[in-house]
Parts: C-alpha cells; structure tokens; sequence
C-alpha cells in the first residue's frame, strides 16, 4: 500500500462529510469512472482521461502517475460510496440482525452489478483481477475496518457479545470478496432471495454468537 493510500484510510472509513472538497480530483475520478466503463482498461490511455476530463495530461500525471494508482484511486472511492450507501440502508433497522443482513445484501448485490465491475470482468478479467486480489490490501482493509467499527457500536449497545471484532470483520470481508468475484459455487445465492437466507443463517451467527478464544 502505496504512503498516499495509507494516509486515506482514516478518512474513507469515517463518515467525512467535514473533508475539504477537491473538485479537480472527483473531475478526474468522475473522467476515469467513465472512461474505463466504456472501454475497459487496455484501451484507455490517461491522455483519454484527460480529454474526458477537460484538464491536460501533466495534471492527471501530477496526481496519477500510473494508470493503475488512477484505477486504484477510482475503487476506493467506489468503495467509500458503497460505505456510505450502507450506512444510509442500515439506518432505519431496528436490530442488529436486520443491519447484518440488509447491508450483505446490499454489498453483495450492489458490488456485482456495478457497471465498472460488471464490464471490466466481461472483457478484462486478466486485468482487474489482480487489482481485486493480490493489489486489494486498501480495499480490504477499509471494508474490514468499518465492519469492525459497526460490531463495535453494536457492542457498546449491548447488542453484541464482547469480543475483537477485527478477525470476524476480516473474515466476512474477504467472504464477500469471494463471493463477488466468484458467484458461481455450491451454495445458490444467485437472488437476493437466497443471499439474504444464507446472511441470516450464517453470517448473523458469526457476528451474534462469537464466543472469545479461550472461553
């Protein structure tokens, strides 16, 4: 993880509505977001970023060097709107099983239909792959780091054993993960049917009944 992604993490798994707007760097995002969902990765070039966006070539540089801290920048946010879309989905639920369902399904179902994702898997696989797997450390540990702050409010309210709640957060982190990039398995959870069976059967005891190591 590159010092610059290290540096965001606080501020993509906070609700950071007080950070200063950078409008130059959504402009790029928004430009690159676009450009790669029309078509794919091989055939963008940051000049096409740039001409997208309106601004010149050194400063999409200035900000990206690499095509692939741009794709990488472009995740996380999409992955910090999805945080913030979960929040605004689990607010109204009265209880912490309905929270824990409604956000998987929700995670589940909005991460395999997102059009980046969706198009970049059609004719990219080879390309996106590695950055959902062996480059998704800063994904990864977003995810797992709002998971872990949801278990412990959860905690606080009594509503949740006490435990480390980071090792379950990984767990269900990369759970989903897996079933993103690889929906087809043993078990259907081909409709929202299904996958909010299958979070109600087996994700919720995981967050509800984990006993501490050692008791």
């Amino acid at each position: 993880m590159s010092a610059t992604l290290a540096a965001q993490l606080a501020r993509f798994i906070t609700d950071d509505t007080s950070a200063p707007a950078d409008a130059t760097g959504d402009r790029i995002l928004d430009a690159a977001l676009e450009q790669f969902q029309s078509v794919g990765l091989r055939r963008s070039s940051m000049e096409d970023v740039a001409k997208r966006a309106g601004l010149s070539r050194v400063t999409i540089y200035r900000r990206f060097p690499q095509k692939d801290r741009l794709l990488e920048a472009v995740l996380l946010r999409e992955c910090r709107r999805l945080i913030g879309d979960m929040r605004t989905v689990m607010l109204p639920l009265a209880t912490p099983e309905q929270r824990i369902v409604e956000s998987f399904v929700f995670a589940l179902r909005t991460m395999r239909g997102h059009p980046l994702l969706v198009r970049l898997m059609a004719i990219e696989p080879e390309d996106l792959l590695p950055v959902m797997t062996l480059q998704a450390g800063p994904v990864v540990a977003i995810v797992s780091t709002f998971i872990a702050q949801q278990i412990r409010d959860a905690q606080r309210r009594g509503e949740v054993p006490a435990y480390d709640p980071r090792p379950v957060a990984e767990i269900l982190t990369r759970m989903a993960q897996s079933l993103i990039l690889t929906p087809q398995g043993g078990v259907p959870l081909d409709s929202e049917r299904q996958i909010r069976a299958f979070a109600r059967d087996y994700i919720v005891p995981i967050v509800m009944r984990m006993v501490p190591a050692g008791e």
